[in-house]
């Protein structure tokens, strides 16, 4: 297979990568991809007058594909570039920065909910009860799709809705009492630094576990969460654009799930939350923060 990609790679259309900002997350990615094309590599670095400029590069250099990591580079990508093909990647919410439509297809950050319960319950078969707390405004189609399939597999899911951030504590003081774990799931609301140290905190003196999206948010202190594999997700991308390349259009080929995502553990929320672990459990781990690592 990836022979294949390679041969198919030296004879591709020119493709450049396009980053949102310089970091250690995009290096994988990037290295895996580049060694099927042998492409450039642009960096927002965060800045507009930065993207501004790059814009203007790339309008007159035409590549005739876009990689883009992360959220920033893929709406520079999708909505100042109309006339590229893109392929994301590193994007949380694809729908929310409007990555949709005949040009754009990418890989997805969203591990199947399915996936994600599976690996849970094997760390904590006892949780029956799962509590999640969202805005008001949060209807995203990734969120309801993980409350259907948690009580399709037969928990009890306990949602608290908000109309502000202000209203968290009300909504955890009560919810607390009634859940055996909380859920983070996307809501860029309730998902800010200081709500986010309230509930772990709030969850560790309760001893409940905290499942999450996100590496970043297992880092600062969840339980668990399934993320992509920075690698798979570089490989998953070249072959998008492999397909691309023999003239799939790229409307034609739905986001790509991530391929063997990882599971990420906290060691100290799960000292605080579930006490000493089986042995035979961390065979499942791929990634355990170690204290420290916040």
């Amino acid at each position: 297979m990836i022979a294949l990609l390679a041969a198919v790679a030296l004879a591709g259309p020119e493709v450049v990568v396009l980053k949102s900002d310089t970091l250690e997350e995009y290096a994988a990615p990037v290295e895996a991809f580049r060694a099927y094309f042998d492409a450039p590599v642009y960096d927002i670095r965060g800045d507009r007058g930065k993207a501004s400029g790059i814009v203007a590069h790339l309008e007159e250099r035409e590549p005739r594909l876009i990689f883009a990591l992360g959220a920033k580079a893929a709406y520079v990508a999708v909505h100042e570039l109309p006339d590229i093909p893109v392929v994301y990647a590193m994007v949380a919410e694809p729908e929310r920065y409007g990555l949709t439509g005949e040009r754009v297809t990418g890989v997805e950050m969203a591990v199947p909910p399915a996936e994600v319960l599976a690996q849970f319950k094997l760390f904590n078969p006892e949780v029956e009860r799962i509590g999640v707390i969202l805005s008001d405004g949060n209807e995203r189609a990734m969120v309801a799709r993980s409350i259907a399939t948690a009580t399709q597999l037969g928990y009890r899911v306990i949602v608290r809705r908000v109309e502000s951030p202000r209203e968290v504590r009300r909504a955890f003081a009560g919810l607390r009492e009634q859940v055996d774990a909380l859920w983070l799931l996307p809501d860029s609301v309730i998902i800010t630094p200081t709500i986010f140290h309230f509930l772990r905190d709030g969850c560790q003196r309760a001893g409940l576990p905290v499942l999450a999206y996100s590496r970043t948010l297992v880092e600062a202190g969840a339980l668990m969460g399934l993320t992509p594999d920075p690698t798979q997700v570089g490989e998953q991308a070249a072959e998008l654009v492999m397909r691309i390349s023999g003239g799939t259009p790229p409307g034609e080929l739905p986001p790509m799930m991530p391929s063997q995502p990882l599971v990420v553990v906290n060691q100290e929320a799960l000292e605080a939350t579930l006490g000493e672990l089986d042995p035979v459990l961390l065979d499942f781990v791929d990634v355990m923060i170690e204290p420290g690592r916040r």
